[in-house]
């Protein structure tokens, strides 16, 4: 990635490094999101952390997530391996209202005991997917979970 900032979740649920270049634009108790200053070709990563109420596995959540992101777009899933836990990544284009066609790549990781899920999406449009895809992949590859509750 060529440096970059580490972030650390407040709650020390997961840490990342976060590329040089990118500002935080949101942090909700739940949720962090980076993108590039206007004017840059618009690329976006994003982090939600769910807790659900009873103990989850990966392949429960991969059924969920497919089946949510199957109502909206034709995806691919492919399994990965993210912080040396076995994940899942669902690669897909959806035009959010009034914008651009984008190229989602959204990397599933629940945590070993079940009790945590963590979303990580990568955002881009979709015919510069592939130009940024060592940068979403630094970015996928730099997560590491916490032991935050």
């Amino acid at each position: 990635m060529g440096g970059g900032t580490p972030f650390v979740d407040r709650e020390g649920r997961y840490r990342l490094v976060i590329p040089s270049g990118f500002i935080q634009v949101r942090s909700d108790a739940g949720e962090a999101a980076f993108a590039r200053p206007a004017g840059d070709v618009p690329r976006l990563f994003e982090i939600s952390v769910q807790v659900p109420p009873n103990q989850v596995d990966l392949d429960m959540v991969a059924r969920m997530q497919a089946q949510e992101v199957g109502k909206i777009a034709p995806f691919q899933l492919d399994p990965v391996v993210v912080a040396s836990t076995p994940a899942c990544a669902l690669t897909f284009d959806f035009t959010p209202a009034g914008g651009p066609l984008l190229r989602h790549r959204r990397v599933v990781v629940v945590r070993p005991d079940g009790r945590m899920i963590f979303l990580l999406t990568a955002h881009a449009p979709r015919e510069l997917f592939e130009r940024y895809g060592s940068e979403f992949a630094a970015f996928f590859e730099s997560f590491h979970m916490g032991i935050g509750q």
